[in-house]
């Protein structure tokens, strides 16, 4: 085994941990089993529920159930700041629907008493839950799938410089040249900058959602909201792919 240095608590620990040879080992001496619950464990926790717990919070977010920001300033410039978790965005949501304090176009509270309206706002959820997955299981349904080789979801520091919400808003509104079209291409794909250097594709929520027929017009406001903010984090962050290809190369001219 050989020893690293962990961080928690602001400080750092020793931990000795497993080579690559003793993993391999363990599975050639009738630990395969164990070594698969260990890695199923992390690849859950560290990346599977982690994403679903985001992907979650959006699909909360669109249906007009905002999760609370605040505005501060980073750099000189205001940007948008998550003001809660995503994990309390998603319990607040439960607490507004068991209360009726917030009620969707498909829900409908049932219950003489607050242990039977909670149960109908936790199967809203389970069925809102169940619409999560970046892909498809054996039969159909979305699902996450581990991967070993998938890196762990880097932490979101939630913040979205305002100039990009505004690029974002008038791609959305159709008042640039630029479209909502080209954008997809151009994150999918990567693309060359004016400055010269070649944007790396970048990872992207949906910024093309169209609300469900017969929604409402707080709702439909909400989808929009929601294409504008998928749409100002992809913009924010090819331009930092951009600004990183052009400090290096400065910094090797």
């Amino acid at each position: 085994m050989e020893t690293t240095l962990q961080r928690s608590q602001g400080v750092d620990v020793r931990v000795r941990e497993y080579t690559a040879q003793e993993v391999a080992d363990l599975c050639n001496n009738g630990k395969a089993a164990d070594v698969a619950r260990c890695v199923n464990a992390d690849r859950r926790q560290k990346v599977a529920l982690v994403e679903f717990r985001s992907d979650l919070s959006e699909k909360i977010n669109s249906l007009g159930f905002s999760r609370l920001t605040t505005t501060e300033q980073k750099d000189g410039q205001a940007v948008e700041v998550p003001a809660e978790t995503e994990g309390k965005h998603i319990q607040r949501f439960a607490d507004a629907l068991s209360s009726g304090s917030f009620t969707p176009n498909d829900f409908t509270l049932i219950g003489q008493d607050d242990k039977a309206k909670e149960a109908c706002a936790m199967a809203y959820l389970q069925k809102l839950a169940f619409t999560c997955g970046d892909q498809k299981d054996e039969s159909g349904n979305p699902c996450y799938v581990l991967d070993i080789t998938r890196p762990e979801r880097a932490p979101s520091t939630g913040l979205v410089p305002k100039w990009a919400t505004a690029a974002a808003t008038k791609i959305i509104n159709g008042e640039s040249k630029t479209t909502v079209k080209s954008c997809i291409e151009m994150f999918t794909t990567g693309y060359t900058a004016p400055e010269g250097v070649t944007v790396d594709p970048i990872p992207f929520a949906p910024f093309d959602t169209k609300a469900p027929k017969g929604a409402s017009p707080e709702e439909k406001q909400a989808v929009l909201a929601q294409n504008i903010k998928n749409l100002a984090k992809a913009i924010h962050a090819a331009d930092r792919n951009k600004q990183q290809k052009l400090q290096a190369q400065n910094e090797f001219a």
